[in-house]
């Protein structure tokens, strides 16, 4: 059957964006399709009930497609969705929530409302992590292909920065000045200052012999990289500038490409209004912020006269959250180095009225939902960019101590299959 091709029409999107086709009692999975297209495909790898196929040809193309942006779209992993208009990726990406909800945590009685659309659609994220593989000698820079399979070299990321910004072609030409002797897969974290500057971190597991005189070359030749940092377990080399500030809800904020932040600023700055009309509603006292990063919501829940506790295991982020807190003039905010699971049943006994949790995407470890059920706060509010874990974590707070009385959909990442959401939950 691996060898055959076949033709279908594509029914709906499956959650991770692949088409799905029905075809002779197997579910097909087929990437970059739209529900509608009518395709030929091949079966490239079967299971028991299911399969994984690759597109060949599309013989009708559906009303929802539409030409993709990106030169590499189709062959990078990037983005699965820029072949759909913009109206039914976000009725997509509601009706993947929705689907998790139901099918994975049996709360039959939600109905999720309208994705918030986002106004910047490209050229929007924050930061990119590009791939670094040694290759004859040099580096190649670049995202994993869609199948996982091999490195695809990019100089051009639409949903990052302009189709005519240098940055990507730079970075490649300073990976490939970079001797990959010895070396081993790496990584290389890019964070925009703004549309014209950025920040650049290279995560090694062996520093290069060169990288010195190669980084701080680049940050002299190139005036747009303002900042570089060179890491290994061993040394860290560091060039330029390497925090900035932005602003957000009135408040000023130092970060770093050291420490997390939210992609898309249009965004992100909803979610945050958000957490602040729900607490303004809920009048807490007392605010738990776990996963709390470099200090965003807690200090912008802390400038309405809450007291918060910040809960961050990075360093980094942590640091800067203090440096935030002090320049903006905030003192009702503690911030806690510390894995959440370790310290949230001390912090528990302290009767928080409210807690905020914004894990990544794995969701939250199974302890911090056996300790939020023993000593339960009055109300939680969960940030999620996975509705699968969303919906999992939901399914065991649900089914013991909450019930969801509301629930926010925003489109953070346009063109990608992924999906953010806040979640209220109150006592039943």
């Amino acid at each position: 059957m691996t060898d055959s091709i076949f033709s279908g029409e594509v029914l709906r999107l499956a959650f991770g964006g692949e088409g799905i086709i029905h075809q002779e009692g197997l579910i097909i999975f087929v990437p970059f399709t739209a529900p509608g297209d009518r395709i030929t495909y091949r079966i490239i790898r079967r299971k028991k009930n299911f399969a994984f196929g690759e597109l060949i040809d599309i013989q009708q193309p559906s009303v929802q497609r539409i030409s993709p942006k990106c030169r590499y779209f189709g062959t990078c992993g990037g983005c699965q969705l820029q072949h759909l208009n913009y109206a039914n990726q976000l009725d997509y990406k509601r009706q993947s929530i929705q689907d998790a909800l139901v099918r994975q945590a049996k709360l039959t009685d939600i109905v999720v409302p309208p994705v918030v659309p986002a106004k910047q659609q490209w050229s929007y994220r924050r930061r990119i992590s590009l791939t670094l593989k040694p290759s004859q000698g040099y580096f190649l820079a670049g995202y994993t292909t869609a199948d996982g399979a091999n490195l695809l070299p990019v100089v051009q990321c639409p949903i990052f920065v302009d189709s005519d910004n240098p940055l990507l072609d730079q970075v490649q030409a300073v990976a490939k000045a970079l001797d990959s002797q010895g070396n081993v897969e790496s990584k290389l974290t890019l964070l925009k200052r703004d549309n014209e500057t950025f920040l650049l971190h290279f995560h090694f597991k062996i520093l290069p012999s060169n990288a010195e005189t190669v980084l701080k070359e680049a940050t002299q030749r190139y005036p747009n990289w303002t900042g570089v940092i060179a890491s290994s377990p061993k040394k860290i080399l560091q060039f330029g500038q390497l925090e900035t500030q932005f602003e957000i809800g009135g408040l000023s904020f130092d970060f770093s490409p050291k420490a997390f932040i939210q992609n898309h600023p249009e965004q992100s700055l909803n979610i945050y209004q958000s957490l602040c009309n729900h607490a303004e509603s809920l009048q807490p006292k007392n605010v738990l912020d776990l996963y709390s990063g470099i200090g965003i919501s807690s200090l912008m829940l802390a400038n309405l006269g809450l007291n918060i506790t910040g809960v961050e295991s990075n360093k980094d982020a942590v640091r800067l959250a203090q440096i935030n807190a002090k320049k903006n003039g905030i003192g009702s905010v503690n911030f806690v180095q510390a894995d959440v699971q370790q310290v949230l049943g001390s912090l528990l006994e302290k009767n928080p009225d409210l807690v905020i949790v914004n894990p990544p995407r794995e969701g939250l470890d199974p302890s911090v939902i056996q300790a939020l059920i023993k000593q339960p706060p009055p109300a939680i509010l969960y940030i999620s960019c996975m509705p699968p874990t969303l919906a999992r974590d939901l399914k065991l707070l649900c089914a013991e101590k909450y019930q969801v009385g509301t629930i926010e959909a925003y489109d953070m990442f346009p063109q990608t299959s992924h999906v953010e959401t806040l979640t209220y939950l109150k006592l039943n």
